[in-house]
């Protein structure tokens, strides 16, 4: 079931239908149908640049990321744990083996150490299992863990949870493993976390602190390039459409 749902996933990204647009002119032009061939063309081709410019990707990503303002510790506050969710993985060919190095799983850690540090907490808890339906890979949090470990946080302040795959099941498994805790400091990336408050918060936590680890919109002031087209703003729209969309669903579903 997760399979058919990580699959289903793949109709966010516009990329896909940016290519469906580009196939259906190919398959048109070859029957000699020039006429609807051109305007699959025409949408293929603005379809990309719409999504693939700075103005679209703030536009998404800004209402997101605006939501929480960044954390800021008090020393009179006290909280059960600091939360840390996993980003992903990514394999190394040369050494045989998978990193959070290069991936959001590493900045959602150093945050998530960072505020150990800084905030009233005794735990570190790193949730996210083994998300790819496709390939034996370890869990998320379990490299994260190792990784915590070597940049010096205590073995025994840092606590796993290697089963979930997604953030709704994330909230049921830290609430699984911390059932009297009523104050946590959750940290993720600043687009992700209205929907991951919202889903924890879902699970009875009393405060669901939201800890905005970082931002991908930086800088507001306009700028020629901002008009073309780029890899990373096609990527932004991605994230935030998929958010959008989990959210949607999600009410749908009564988790939120």
């Amino acid at each position: 079931m997760y399979a058919v749902y990580r699959v289903s996933e793949l109709f966010l990204h516009v990329e896909l239908w940016i290519f469906l647009c580009l196939l259906a002119a190919t398959g048109l032009a070859l029957r000699g149908r020039f006429l609807p061939s051109r305007r699959f063309l025409l949408w293929g081709v603005a379809l990309f640049y719409a999504v693939s410019i700075a103005p679209t990707a703030k536009a998404l990503i800004g209402p997101l990321e605006s939501r929480y303002p960044p954390f800021l510790t008090g020393r009179e506050q006290t909280y059960d744990a600091i939360v840390v969710l996993a980003g992903a993985l990514q394999w190394q060919p040369p050494v045989n083996s998978y990193t959070i190095l290069g991936t959001e799983s590493l900045d959602r850690l150093i945050c998530g150490i960072n505020l150990l540090k800084e905030a009233s907490a005794p735990l570190l808890v790193l949730t996210g299992g083994v998300a790819d339906p496709f390939r034996i890979t370890p869990a998320v949090a379990s490299v994260m863990k190792d990784q915590a470990v070597r940049l010096g946080t205590p073995a025994e302040a840092i606590l796993i949870e290697t089963r979930s795959r997604t953030t709704a099941e994330s909230a049921v498994e830290v609430r699984r493993l911390l059932p009297d805790a009523q104050r946590i400091v959750l940290t993720s990336s600043a687009y992700h976390l209205p929907r991951a408050v919202a889903l924890f918060k879902k699970q009875g936590f009393l405060e669901v602190i939201p800890a905005p680890c970082y931002y991908e919109i930086t800088g507001k002031d306009f700028v020629v390039s901002d008009l073309l087209p780029g890899y990373e703003r096609l990527r932004l729209v991605d994230f935030a459409i998929h958010e959008y969309v989990g959210s949607a669903v999600y009410r749908m579903l009564g988790r939120l």
